[in-house]
């Protein structure tokens, strides 16, 4: 198992992963991160955005096995050609995330989309 942490200014008790804009980095979908510090930058962006309101960071477990043997997984070892056409294809709105469950993204901001 793995924690992740998302950044919110909500509780989210019950990620809804099929919501939410297309045209991010990595598509639509929940976006979480293996690195606590990552978090609370998300949770400061937004509570800022969202006039002071408090932020909070949720976290839940991730049975990493079960992701590797049930979902159509895609890991991104470093910004290359292929990252970038990825990342460039979902900001035009092209739905090239939707091939895979989950989006793995290792580098030093890591996080992972989940669809």
């Amino acid at each position: 198992m793995r924690t992740v942490y998302h950044g919110s200014i909500k509780t989210i008790e019950r990620p809804l992963v099929n919501v939410g804009r297309h045209n991010l980095d990595f598509g639509k979908g929940f976006y979480v991160s293996d690195i606590l510090k990552r978090a609370r930058t998300w949770t400061e962006i937004k509570s800022r955005y969202y006039l002071d309101t408090k932020g909070i960071i949720n976290y839940y477990l991730l049975d990493f096995d079960k992701v590797l043997a049930e979902f159509r997984y895609k890991k991104f070892e470093q910004y290359n050609q292929e990252w970038l056409r990825f990342i460039v294809d979902c900001r035009q709105g092209k739905q090239v995330w939707k091939s895979y469950d989950i989006k793995d993204k290792f580098y030093a901001k890591r996080y992972f989309a989940v669809e």
